[in-house]
């Protein structure tokens, strides 16, 4: 009976609390730590972005601007740009997400912004230049 009440508040803790992943935050924004790394051997560029630290954040959660175009939204790569390494769908340390551009072109100066949302909540994770 003692384990069993154990195991029932430690399964509240979780889900009404959010102990745990990307829901500690309830409406705080997370903190995460990118490196990115940009070739242009084809003339159309690739960008590679690496998650270095931080929070654990959900893919669904996440938007990449390119030079104020939508490159890659949700988990999904948008026209213009592909993906050739995907983010899984709970991004952490070490995962990392590779564009190229597809019909368009990345070019060193370009502006690159990660934008975290969660309903009416959004916040730029980063904002630098390729």
């Amino acid at each position: 009976m003692v384990a069993l009440t154990i195991v029932l508040a430690a399964s509240v803790g979780v889900f009404v609390l959010g102990i745990g992943g990307e829901a500690t935050h309830q409406g705080e924004t997370p903190t995460v730590k990118y490196a990115t790394e940009y070739v242009n051997e084809s003339g159309t560029g690739t960008l590679s972005i690496t998650v270095k630290g931080g929070d654990t954040v959900k893919a669904d959660h996440l938007e990449v601007i390119i030079d104020g175009e939508t490159a890659w939204e949700a988990g999904s790569d948008e026209p213009g740009f592909k993906n050739t390494s995907n983010w899984p769908t709970e991004i952490k340390s070490g995962d990392t997400l590779t564009l190229e551009a597809n019909g368009t072109a990345i070019d060193d100066g370009d502006r690159l912004m990660i934008v975290w949302k969660k309903g009416d909540a959004s916040t730029i994770l980063l904002d630098r230049t390729v």
